[in-house]
């Protein structure tokens, strides 16, 4: 899957602020995972606007970016759930699959 994946980084002055992980299959990009500096000024909320705008521009309109499911009251869900409102999300049916190795 590598020429799926998709890490972006922003950094400023030799720091890391934020980053973000996630898939471009097809028209859609899939949030796996990210994280930020605590008061780092918006780096992480401006990297995802930035993802959000790159799946628009590259797929004109037509794709998705998936920010993943999110159980309420699970770990950082007022974040998450603020950033969602701000983005205005609209739910999309999707499946939670769990693999076991053995």
């Amino acid at each position: 899957m590598h020429k799926y994946v998709v890490t972006a980084v922003v950094t400023a002055e030799g720091r890391t602020l934020a980053a973000f992980s996630g898939i471009e299959f097809g028209e859609n990009t899939y949030y796996l995972s990210g994280g930020s500096e605590a008061e780092i000024g918006g780096a992480a909320w401006h990297l995802m606007l930035a993802l959000i705008r790159e799946t628009h521009d590259r797929t004109h309109g037509s794709g998705k970016f998936l920010m993943g499911s999110v159980e309420e009251n699970s770990p950082g869900w007022i974040s998450l759930a603020r950033s969602r409102e701000q983005c205005r999300v609209v739910d999309f049916p999707t499946s939670i699959v769990t693999f076991t190795y053995c």
